[in-house]
């Protein structure tokens, strides 16, 4: 499986806009796709900001989708959105590299390759009940040390009964960043999480972060909005709009 998400900026005064351009979108992805996973979109609480986290049979599927709804992806950006920016999560094929770099004047991408993840795990298109994703900056000097403190962090996660529906680990091609992308049942299960490695990534942070922001998708339980709120931690929250295996909007 290969994945992307697409971030963006929606205009001002533009949402219902794009909105339905979104829509549309949609409805092409539907009829013509036939190797997408996922095509979910998140809209921020603001409406400023758009994620569409999408996963495909392979990195040439991607490009099939992009020549479907080329014309109408065009029209999104023309009328109603900013700052294309893509990140893909493994190894594009030739084809999509070529794809990349002729975008690369108006598209901004960025590559991450996974890391560490879960042993067994069986990934869905579909997305789960409650997602987040971390970023974290590494400290310049600290890779190395990064790398075996998260490999510490997974083994106890795989050593536990209970564990996330997904807990997969992403480096960026110069090293500099994780995004550490993860699925739970709901949201007091990704507190439980914490609970269980809070000591291993209290020493990744000390010792190799320099920088950390969250991103949740879904509707925070009250439990988890007061631990964010006491732990004074960068977050923004994005909730669905539209996906696969949900209807269409009118």
């Amino acid at each position: 499986m290969f994945e992307a998400t697409a971030r963006m900026t929606i205009r001002e005064g533009e949402l219902d806009g794009f909105k339905q351009q979104a829509v549309g979108i949609m409805r092409q992805t539907r009829e013509k796709d036939t190797k997408t996973l996922r095509y979910d979109w998140f809209l921020s609480d603001d409406g400023t900001r758009c994620e569409v986290r999408e996963a495909y049979v392979d990195a040439d599927a991607l490009l099939e989708h992009h020549h479907h709804i080329a014309e109408a992806k065009a029209e999104l950006f023309r009328d109603f959105a900013d700052d294309h920016d893509m990140t893909l999560y493994g190894e594009p094929s030739p084809a999509l590299v070529r794809a990349v770099e002729a975008m690369a004047d108006h598209v901004a991408f960025h590559r991450f390759s996974l890391l560490q993840g879960l042993d067994g795990e069986a990934r869905e298109g579909a997305g789960p009940a409650f997602e987040a994703s971390a970023r974290l900056k590494i400290r310049d000097g600290a890779l190395e040390a990064f790398k075996q403190q998260a490999a510490e962090i997974v083994r106890h996660t795989n050593d536990q009964d209970a564990k996330p529906l997904r807990y997969d680990w992403y480096l960026s091609d110069d090293g500099t960043e994780c995004e550490v992308r993860e699925a739970y049942v709901d949201p007091d299960a990704l507190l439980a999480q914490q609970r269980r490695i809070g000591e291993a990534k209290m020493r990744l942070f000390h010792e190799c972060v320099a920088g950390h922001g969250m991103t949740f998708y879904g509707e925070l339980s009250p439990a988890l909005a007061g631990a964010l709120e006491a732990m004074s931690v960068e977050a923004a929250r994005f909730s669905f709009f539209q996906g696969l295996e949900a209807p269409v909007l009118a």
